[in-house]
């Protein structure tokens, strides 16, 4: 496969989301490194697919084998601007599984169609990769096809094309040489009513209609989903791209489709799996542990699912230490939630990052970034760093600027300065745009005090910017 580079914001986008481009086919598919591999499988995640305006159809195959549970699910159908598949491979213990499981399949693995697989599996280490292929055909004729390859989760998807889940069959070939496994595949696809080929390691069939209901089945959902995946898809073709490569993508026409690539990105599976174990009863920073420690997802990415899920910054600041295994030094640290949100009739408009400074006294930094600022903090979202102190006499002092597209559709930039000294200096927040309101408190006060007042001691401090002077954070 041609080596592909990221260099376009759109593409480094797309990277990001845990994918690349293969300028052979023309398609995107999943890095092998891609963060969703921590975040592991559930039912939960089919079930929100709407929500990313994602309409496809959803095979689960379950079998036993190695002395592990196993699911190999099969997707394919319309995700946003793009028509694709996939296959993913997840498995966990038969016996004596973590002890955080039967957690994740209360609120992320419950099946209400099939209880007896209602469960979380997480996706396949490097020793249980399967060799894997498949062709995607759509209304009987090939789009493009994928391997064969030992993947954990093997992908294509070809922009500005639309196709209902049923136009789609997928020609799939997998590999299974431990004979248990390889019994137990050929025994539940058989149990499903799936023919196939099979020469003692190699199973080929084709998946057309699925057996297993569909959680998009009925919803009011499904329209406004499937509407709005052709209008995108028709926005885009407009454009008469001459292929699908992010980095030959118009900055225009990045702007339009940017939402539609991050369809199956990580942050929309993390905070997902976050927003769950919330509303379960889990504190931020029991959350942090359980998806950076046990299952080992990126810290930094961590906090911002965090953030997501809707706690507030005094526990997420409590989670970010959770979250990259460390302890609190002194504590004259600055949490800053930069809050993204249309208010007042003022649309909020993408804030993409620009530059860092730490302030620097008697030759010491101030501070260390322990979150760094996002690369970007999309219209109608909440972003959240944290600039940590450091053991000594000084405490943490720092800036952030980001660009943005104004009310009159020029771009401009943004400073947010803040800092939260130790010995006779001030605590201070500073905006140098007139656009953002701006709150404090600190460890010593109670809540966000009024606009523009920043408490003068007490640590740690907490500094909110907010768009189209909307109101404090709750």
């Amino acid at each position: 496969m041609t080596t592909w580079t990221p260099t376009s914001p759109l593409a480094k986008l797309v990277y990001v989301a845990g994918f690349l481009y293969d300028p052979s086919q023309d398609i995107i598919y999943s890095r092998m490194d891609a963060l969703q591999r921590n975040l592991g499988y559930a039912y939960a995640y089919d079930a929100a697919a709407l929500l990313m305006d994602t309409v496809i159809d959803c095979e689960p195959i379950f079998f036993t084998g190695q002395g592990k549970m196993w699911m190999v699910e099969l997707w394919k159908g319309q995700y946003g601007l793009e028509t694709g598949c996939e296959i993913g491979v997840y498995n966990r213990p038969a016996q004596n599984p973590p002890i955080y499981y039967p957690l994740l399949d209360a609120v992320v693995g419950t099946r209400p169609y099939d209880p007896a697989h209602g469960y979380f599996y997480q996706s396949a280490d490097t020793a249980d990769m399967l060799q894997m292929s498949f062709t995607l055909n759509r209304n009987g004729t090939p789009l493009f096809t994928r391997g064969p390859e030992l993947h954990w989760w093997l992908t294509g998807f070809k922009w500005g094309v639309y196709s209902t889940p049923d136009q789609l069959t997928m020609d799939i070939a997998i590999s299974l040489p431990a004979a248990d496994m390889h019994a137990g595949f050929i025994a539940a696809l058989s149990a499903m009513g799936y023919t196939y080929k099979d020469d003692g390691v190699t199973v080929s069939f084709t998946f057309a209609a699925p057996f297993a209901p569909q959680p998009w089945t009925g919803s009011p959902g499904l329209a406004p989903a499937q509407a709005m995946q052709q209008a995108i898809v028709a926005t885009y073709d407009a454009f008469n791209l001459p292929n699908n490569d992010p980095n030959q993508v118009p900055a225009a026409v990045a702007a339009q489709i940017e939402s539609a690539v991050m369809a199956k990105a990580p942050n929309f599976i993390g905070a997902l799996l976050a927003t769950a174990l919330r509303n379960a009863g889990q504190t931020a920073t029991a959350v942090a542990t359980l998806i950076a420690t046990e299952l080992g997802a990126a810290a930094q990415a961590v906090t911002t699912w965090i953030t997501t899920a809707g706690y507030d910054i005094v526990s997420w600041v409590e989670s970010v230490y959770a979250a990259f295994a460390q302890i609190f030094t002194m504590n004259f640290s600055t949490a800053v939630e930069v809050v993204n949100l249309p208010y007042g009739g003022v649309a909020a408009s993408d804030l993409t990052f620009v530059s860092l400074g730490i302030n620097t006294h008697l030759g010491i930094d101030c501070g260390t970034f322990m979150v760094t600022p996002p690369a970007v903090i999309p219209a109608g979202t909440i972003g959240r760093f944290y600039l940590k102190d450091n053991l000594g006499p000084l405490g943490s002092e720092g800036w952030a600027t980001y660009s943005y597209v104004n009310a009159q559709g020029n771009t401009a930039t943004v400073t947010f300065t803040f800092g939260c000294p130790t010995g006779f200096s001030s605590n201070y927040v500073q905006c140098d745009q007139p656009g953002f309101a701006i709150y404090a408190k600190s460890g010593t006060t109670g809540g966000w005090g009024s606009q523009g007042s920043v408490p003068g001691s007490g640590h740690p401090l907490y500094a909110a910017y907010v768009w189209a002077q909307g109101p404090a954070p709750l």
